[in-house]
């Protein structure tokens, strides 16, 4: 019985790993096992904008499409509540510059020990981080001012370019 689960979780891993070599494949125009910005940006825009993008007449994200979008991206178990690991991994990823306490529990009002969105929307409401991706200031995020950002939260290593390894990261989370 262990070795069949054993061979069951192996062949998850790998179908996963495949998918995701594959995946990374489609992403990389050149072939060279690297994902440069110009490719990034060119699949995420034209894969992912839309899903973000919940007014489809405009030409961005407002506040509440931007907010709504990442909490809906860290919230994987989709229970519209982000637990402590999935409140951990946004903020060890993409937080920390603008909220300054790591502890869920400073931001949970109805003591859950869970982030409702209103909860979420309340905590990043005063902070700088819907302003740190609208870099033109006009109050919405175009699709190219969101592609540089999530490139840059997936750039790790901040080599310019988006290896296999930093690709997996985030695409089983992500994408």
């Amino acid at each position: 019985m262990k070795f069949l689960n054993f061979l069951t979780a192996a062949l998850l891993f790998s179908a996963t790993s495949f998918a995701q070599e594959a995946a990374f494949l489609e992403w990389d125009e050149d072939e060279d096992n690297l994902l440069e910005e110009f490719e990034f940006k060119g699949e995420f825009i034209n894969r992912y904008f839309p899903e973000w993008n919940l007014d489809k007449g405009d030409l961005g994200l407002n506040r509440d499409e931007f907010y709504g979008s990442t909490f809906a991206r860290l919230d994987v178990d989709s229970s519209k509540r982000l637990e402590e690991d999935e409140w951990g991994y946004g903020y060890s990823y993409l937080y920390d510059d603008y909220i300054v306490y790591e502890d869920i529990n400073l931001y949970d009002g109805d003591g859950d020990g869970m982030l409702a969105f209103e909860e979420y929307f309340d905590t990043f409401y005063d902070s700088d981080y819907f302003y740190e991706v609208d870099v033109d200031n006009n109050g919405l995020i175009s699709e190219h001012e969101l592609a540089e950002y999530v490139f840059e939260s997936w750039d790790i290593d901040e080599s310019g370019t988006i290896s296999r390894g930093e690709y997996k990261i985030f695409d089983s989370i992500y994408l």
